[in-house]
């Protein structure tokens, strides 16, 4: 008798050889390198019935020989897809062309991972197109029917959709073969119009696709290369550390055996360890030691908490923020870093409101103002200016202005990439401008700078007033 809550891990090999079509039936695909998540995955849905169809399970290995069988079962309702098996990406690059490749937009797609920390859930659900993510350690025996009923019937709502667009596609076609007949030049016109429309909708999707794609290379990219920096030194010290540990455990062993009699043998016995382990040396040369390796370990755990932002999955709530609120809020966040002469100029109503959520806008302008700060050369000149202004748009904007060295113009277009800094080695994640127009982005707003070098930057903030969709 099966568990219904045992997790699909623990069963028995038996034959994958994939089972003989039935048209009345639901095909369903497994695809997993582990044998006994078929085994087990087919021996829990024997039974399975949907508005009195049972399933036809097939069975494929990799990426691969899932698209094979795609390509010659076109009418598969539900793909059971495990992430990580001949590459950590198999299943992610199997998804994508099962839509862009095979074009096949009505079957359900559910990701199955056993290392979910490897693949976030919130990265996988909005670069690719899927419709459900699971981990395989919770994925009981309700839990699969749950999901496998709940695919079968977007699969049957999205085929009975795509009929209804066939029928009126072809509706359309005879309809415009009767305009034709009619008005030939008319004809030949809407159809060039047409064509000109698919392919900027085809640029446009490529376009945002690369982009997708390009974003997340050079933040993969960035991270380990940002992350990879503080690490080598770390193991490096470590090994130094390691050896010190050994003069010092022979050093006590030394200290142990020695025959001393008298203060005098203990003084003389002290002076030799000195001297044959080098002990002022070493004591001095580990306590600097230490002190990297905690810069270094400050620098991953500022890196990690940085990057949280763009990986949190706990969605904050919309509310009604004071703006003047926020901003105050934001500069004393910042306050360690300001300029001790520096001067901070605020215009803005005190009741003013916006819709938003809260702590992220106020992380955005806390980082922004940040930026400002550090942007002072002189503290004795120094000014900050935050004004607010509404849009004819509907939207108001937030400036911030400093009159700081400035950015060069050969560099201005890269502030926004993740790990761009122009601070030294140590002293900035260079993440804080990426996160700040990462969130203004997330609101359906959007954040430019303009510079000049010497004088001033000012960063704008559009954002809609009302609530984010």
């Amino acid at each position: 008798m099966i568990d219904k809550d045992a997790p699909l891990s623990f069963f028995q090999k038996e034959s994958n050889d994939n089972e003989s079509h039935d048209e009345r039936a639901w095909p369903v695909l497994i695809v997993d390198d582990d044998e006994q998540v078929h085994i087990l995955s087919k021996l829990v849905l024997n039974n399975f019935v949907y508005h009195g169809k049972k399933l036809t399970i097939l069975h494929a290995y990799s990426g691969d020989e899932a698209l094979a069988i795609l390509r010659d079962n076109p009418n598969v309702a539900l793909v059971l897809l495990d992430v990580i098996m001949e590459t950590n990406d198999a299943g992610l690059r199997c998804a994508e062309q099962i839509r862009n490749t095979l074009l096949n937009d009505t079957v359900q797609i559910v990701l199955r991972t056993g290392q979910p920390g490897d693949v976030p859930e919130q990265v996988v659900m909005q670069q690719y197109d899927i419709n459900d993510y699971k981990c395989k350690t919770e994925l009981t025996k309700e839990r699969l029917f749950s999901t496998v009923t709940a695919a079968l019937r977007a699969f049957e709502h999205v085929s009975k959709l795509k009929h209804l667009s066939d029928e009126l596609a072809s509706l359309n076609q005879s309809l415009e073969l009767k305009v034709e007949q009619r008005t030939a030049e008319l004809k030949a016109s809407n159809d060039e119009l047409v064509d000109a429309m698919a392919e900027i909708e085809r640029q446009q999707f490529a376009l945002v696709q690369a982009e997708k794609l390009a974003s997340l290379g050079q933040l993969a990219a960035g991270v380990a290369h940002e992350i990879n920096n503080p690490l080598g030194f770390l193991f490096s010290n470590i090994e130094f550390l390691e050896s010190y540990l050994g003069k010092w455990h022979s050093m006590w062993k030394d200290t142990a055996n020695a025959s001393i009699s008298n203060e005098e043998q203990y003084l003389q016995q002290l002076e030799v360890l000195k001297k044959n382990y080098q002990l002022d040396w070493v004591f001095d040369d580990a306590k600097d030691l230490m002190e990297d390796v905690k810069l270094g370990l400050n620098r991953i755990q500022a890196i990690v908490k940085d990057l949280g932002v763009f990986t949190a999955q706990e969605v904050q709530a919309v509310e009604d923020v004071n703006l003047s609120k926020m901003i105050q809020l934001a500069l004393e966040k910042s306050q360690e870093i300001k300029p001790h002469s520096c001067v901070v100029e605020t215009k803005i109503p005190e009741d003013f409101l916006i819709r938003c959520m809260g702590c992220q806008i106020g992380t955005a302008i806390t980082n922004v103002i940040k930026n400002a700060y550090e942007a002072i050369v002189d503290e004795a000149e120094g000014k900050v200016l935050i004004s607010i202004k509404s849009l004819d748009n509907g939207c108001l904007e937030i400036l911030i202005e400093d009159n700081g060295r400035g950015i060069e113009p050969d560099i201005l277009n890269r502030i926004f990439d993740p790990f761009f800094t122009t601070k030294p080695i140590g002293s900035g994640t260079g993440l804080g401008l990426s996160i700040a127009i990462a969130i203004i982005k997330s609101h359906f707003g959007d954040m430019y700078v303009e510079s000049q070098l010497g004088l001033h930057t000012r960063v704008h903030i559009m954002l809609p007033v009302g609530k984010p969709h």
